[in-house]
């Protein structure tokens, strides 16, 4: 699956240790990315993480995780359409 990511939020995206590899598979290469559980705004999104990825846009918040990850945020919002 190849999902369309305006390139203004791939230049966001500057921690990605994967190469966008998500837009182009649903997948950080090999491993499909987190579940998400809801939407806060744009890109912030709640999701229980595999705590064996390590990631550099997961954020503990509260009693769980946020991604604040710009890729993945439109990733899921397409999703939704």
């Amino acid at each position: 699956m190849h999902y369309k990511v305006p390139e203004e939020i791939l230049e966001k995206t500057t921690k990605c240790a994967h190469d966008h590899s998500c837009v182009k598979s649903g997948q950080l290469r090999d491993k499909p990315l987190c579940k998400m559980d809801g939407s806060y705004g744009e890109n912030l999104l709640s999701f229980t993480p595999d705590l064996n990825k390590q990631c550099p846009y997961r954020v503990h918040f509260g009693y769980g995780y946020i991604c604040a990850c710009p890729t993945h945020g439109a990733i899921e919002h397409e999703k939704l359409r």
